[in-house]
């Protein structure tokens, strides 16, 4: 008791000192800067084994209130992967049990010793050296004793009768330790099979089998000693007769060979799925093009070697890779191989018994020409010393000396007559007792013994011929009796759990991988039908299993669709566990460049086209998720006339502050190409949807030329990099993933902002500073303004770009087959890949699409050198406050380019104050609209 005391004041004593820690660490928590706790150093005393600290006491709450501790005397221990609470009454249960004894903690620690027991058996069961060593001794019990007579003497029995007994206890220290260390081992099928097969060694080892049938071995040296063994040899024979049934238990031996087999399976898989982690880490830092690579040679592995299909002519730059890969067996295809190799062990077993047991010779031997013969002499025997006698007694010898069972000793007792007969090449005392027939008559008088030693070595042949025949049966069995039932169900069950696996490791990356696999499929059937030619069958229909196969991509897909980049996680973790849906995870912090884009007039566009809307608007947003994906961004979210994209920067393009929690980018080639991809992205999109013969039709439409005079197709277009919390937004009713930030809401502001300075792009100043400069020479700077909600003045660029020299392109005709479609779709995925992995390389750089790109060399054409100077000056004297001199150059602006619209609104600007600038003039403005 007065323990328990001591150690509870101790404990409350040093909670405070922990409280502290803790609660300046959860100081640091917030959306923004996601907790991280101190690299503080620990006194041995405070380290605990299992107590664990929480920032808030979740589902635990109500318990705390109901009991009478209060929150100051929480333990908060650190550990190194998880944090929990104690209280001081649990963390004494902990040590001394729940009664406060220490009965519990003793009971704890001899389970923990029980456990760590088993588990060191399982080691040793499961260690390579042991089971080779045990595969060795079982191909010994399986084959030594019919080598033994097969190959040796009489005078070597005794070594093999030692190693039999050797693998006697091998075998019986196995069945015990798997019975202490395997869960379902003991008493169950494999146990009782061990256990009998274990037993039937017994019948090799002479020293306890001829014991236990009564064999004894023929010393013979004379007749009077051949006619004593003969008297014995009845019971003897009923012995041998008993030993050809247990002959047919050492075939339960061979169960053995199937669970090495299952255990030399199962370790293959292991080594294997090493080599893939191995080489997993080695390629982790490839990129996408890579994987995507690679899941068109996983597709590949899966038809046979004997299919030639070309698919790198259909799709370039593939390289098709058989690499070996052994799937992760499930518990289902477990189970399944399992009963069904339990069957036919039975089944093969049953039917190997039932030969000798409903046998004739089994139970009863039949006459033949050694009994017979003993009684012809036997006719003969009221005058042994007459010829006919020796007539009779010669004839046996010569019908019997040259057989394949020769005679090698004859005796004749009538009376006080006695005559013997002795083969000159082999004396009975070489013989084993099974090697040798012994043929009597009137209870011993009449004696012949004969030499079986060629057809005991014919059987002994037999009998190897046998094991491996039914190892044959036993293996083919196993494999061809659920070929059926793999093939249609735990296959397709399997491949099924990959799938979802891949989805719940990445979605995103999961439904690329299933599209290039899927398609390579398609190649090698449609080659295949190609290059054999087959009659023309009926097909049939899609198994069931397909089709769910298929739906769960479906599904995959749907949700990759549905949530998009900022609901990968959501996907992953729920995937990943098993349980109810869990969409309300908790956000995560990233930095992104985050792009808007408008669609104008939609409000009118919506009123005239009614139903056809919906076509109208996923006609502009096909073209703009297709093109700013080609240059490696997201779409996230689809509000009506409105697009949200995403450009997210990996983990290692950003560092963490641990001491203010802030994200910032790091000053890399990568980041630069990252923020010239999103430019050009809005760009290209400004153009196809420019050029578009889809979007075309709309200018034609009567309906909307009367409410828009000269109506086409309009956007704009901003954007701005910084941080934002990645996550579900909503309720258990209905989430949707996305970004959350005051960044969001400034490119939204700067996409409005398009409308008053008449431009369909704006793109901010610190998106601006991260371009890389040849990028940054072909942007403007036309205002600096400060947003509602923000007082940080913000500086602006656009990309003056002109759309009268773009062309409309000329109609596709829609003749592609939907293959044709799916290879278009993953080539364009692989350039996507190949050109950002260049891009990130420094291989290629983005900025040079400024140059080298058609349209935004025709857009550009018309901006001249003198254009852009002359607005610099007008813009640099607006923004030093000389207003009047800027008026001077900005109304010379209007000479080189026509119109243009940033230099109207500043002028209307300065126009409003008379074009003297206010008084404290900080050099920018207020935007004076959202």
């Amino acid at each position: 008791m007065d323990h328990k005391i001591d150690r509870e004041s101790k404990f409350r004593h040093s909670f405070e000192e922990d409280k502290e820690k803790v609660e300046s660490d959860i100081e640091l928590s917030s959306p923004e800067r996601p907790y991280q706790p101190k690299d503080e150093e620990e006194d041995e005393d405070e380290k605990r084994e299992e107590v664990k600290l929480p920032p808030i006491f979740g589902d635990r709450a109500e318990q705390f209130r109901s009991s009478q501790v209060s929150n100051q005397e929480l333990s908060i221990i650190h550990n190194k992967s998880e944090i929990n609470i104690l209280t001081p009454k649990e963390v004494i249960e902990q040590d001394h049990g729940e009664d406060g004894s220490e009965e519990g903690n003793l009971l704890e620690v001899k389970q923990k010793e029980k456990n760590k027991f088993k588990q060191h058996i399982l080691r040793i069961l499961d260690n390579m050296y042991y089971t080779i060593f045990m595969t060795l001794i079982t191909i010994y019990a399986l084959f030594g004793d019919d080598f033994r007579l097969l190959i040796f003497e009489k005078n070597v029995d005794p070594y093999f009768w030692g190693f039999t007994s050797a693998c006697l206890f091998f075998f019986t220290l196995e069945i015990m330790l798997s019975s202490i260390a395997r869960e379902d081992y003991f008493l169950k099928f494999y146990f009782w099979l061990d256990t009998m097969a274990t037993v039937s060694l017994i019948s090799d080892i002479g020293w306890i089998w001829d014991k236990i049938v009564g064999n004894q071995d023929f010393s013979a040296s004379n007749a009077q000693q051949a006619s004593q063994l003969a008297r014995a040899g009845r019971g003897a024979r009923v012995g041998t007769r008993a030993g050809r049934i247990i002959r047919i238990i050492r075939l339960i031996r061979l169960i053995r060979v199937v669970k090495l087999y299952k255990h030399a399976h199962i370790a293959l898989a292991e080594n294997n799925e090493e080599g893939l982690v191995e080489k997993g880490s080695h390629h982790e830092n490839e990129g996408t093009i890579n994987r995507s690579e690679r899941s068109f040679s996983e597709a590949r592995s899966h038809q046979q070697k004997s299919e030639k299909v070309d698919v790198i002519e259909k799709v370039p730059h593939l390289e098709i890779k058989d690499d070996l890969k052994i799937p992760e067996e499930s518990k289902v295809g477990k189970k399944l191989s399992d009963l069904t190799t339990k069957r036919v062990i039975i089944l093969v077993l049953a039917m190997m018994f039932s030969v000798p047991i409903f046998s004739m010779t089994t139970y009863r031997e039949e006459n033949n020409s050694f009994v017979f013969g003993l009684e012809l002499i036997d006719l003969f025997s009221d005058n042994p010393q007459g010829d006919k006698f020796q007539t009779a007694f010669n004839t046996y010898l010569a019908e019997h000396k040259d057989i394949r069972t020769p005679l090698i000793s004859l005796y004749v007792e009538i009376g006080t007559f006695t005559q013997t007969w002795d083969s000159d090449s082999v004396s009975a005392d070489r013989l084993r007792f099974s090697e040798a027939e012994v043929a009597t008559i009137k209870g011993g008088d009449y004696v012949a013994i004969f030499d079986l030693r060629k057809n005991i070595q014919l059987t002994s042949g037999l009998s190897i011929g046998r094991t491996f025949f039914v190892c044959f049966v036993l293996a083919a069995g196993a494999l061809f009796f659920s070929k059926d039932a793999n093939d249609l169900v735990i296959t397709p069950i399997e491949q099924m759990i990959h799938k979802v696996n891949r989805i719940s490791q990445n979605p995103l990356d999961a439904v690329e991988q299933e599209e290039n696999e899927a398609l390579a499929l398609e190649q090698a059937q449609e080659d295949e039908e190609k290059t054999k030619k087959k009659r023309k069958k009926k097909k049939e229909g899609p198994y069931e299993t397909v089709i769910l196969e298929q739906t769960i991509v479906k599904i995959g897909a749907l949700l990759a669709l549905g949530f998009g980049e900022a609901g990968s996680k959501i996907i992953a973790d729920n995937m990943a566990h098993t349980g109810d849906v869990d969409p309300m995870i908790p956000g995560r912090k990233i930095l992104g460049i985050f792009g808007f884009c408008n669609i104008r007039n939609f409000a009118d566009a919506t009123e005239i086209l009614q139903e056809d809307i919906m076509l109208f608007v996923n006609e502009i947003a096909e073209i703009v998720h297709s093109v700013v994906d080609q240059f490696s961004g997201a779409a996230n979210k689809n509000i009506g006339e409105a697009f949200l994209l995403v450009w997210k920067f990996s983990d290692e393009d950003q560092t963490f502050d641990k001491n203010t929690g802030d994200l910032t980018l790091k000053d890399n080639d990568r980041v630069s190409q990252i923020a010239d991809m999103s430019v050009i992205s809005f760009i290209k999109t400004i153009a196809s949807v420019q050029k578009s013969h889809k979007l075309f039709k709309y200018r034609k439409n009567a309906a909307l030329k009367q409410r828009i005079p000269n109506y086409s197709v309009k956007m704009g277009f901003g954007l701005h990099v910084g941080w934002a919390i990645e996550g579900a937004i909503g309720s258990d009713f209905k989430i949707d993933a996305s970004y959350l930030s005051p960044n969001v809401n400034m490119a939204s502001r700067l996409e409005a902002a398009t409308k008053q300075f008449g431009v369909p792009l704006l793109v901010s100043g610190k998106l601006f500073d991260l371009m890389t400069e040849k990028s940054q020479e072909n942007m403007r700077l036309i205002d600096i303004v400060t947003v509602k909600g923000s007082s940080e003045p913000v500086r602006l660029y656009t990309c003056d770009l002109e759309f009268t020299n773009l062309k409309i392109e000329k109609p596709r005709k829609n003749t592609m087959s939907k293959q044709n479609k799916k290879v278009e779709k993953v080539k364009a995925r692989i350039e996507r890949n190949r050109y950002r992995e260049q891009a990130f390389n420094n291989q290629i750089q983005v900025s040079a699409k400024f140059i080298l790109d058609k349209d935004i060399e025709l857009m550009r054409s018309g901006i001249t050198d003198e254009f852009i100077d002359i607005f610099s000056k007008g813009f640099n004297q607006y923004i030093n406050g000389n207003w009047e001199e800027s008026k001077t150059y900005l109304d010379q602006v209007e000479d080189y380019k026509y119109p243009d619209n940033p230099t109207r609104l500043l002028l209307h600007v300065m126009e409003e104050y008379d074009f003297k600038a206010p008084e404290n003039w900080p050099g920018f403005r207020k935007l004076t609209s959202k």
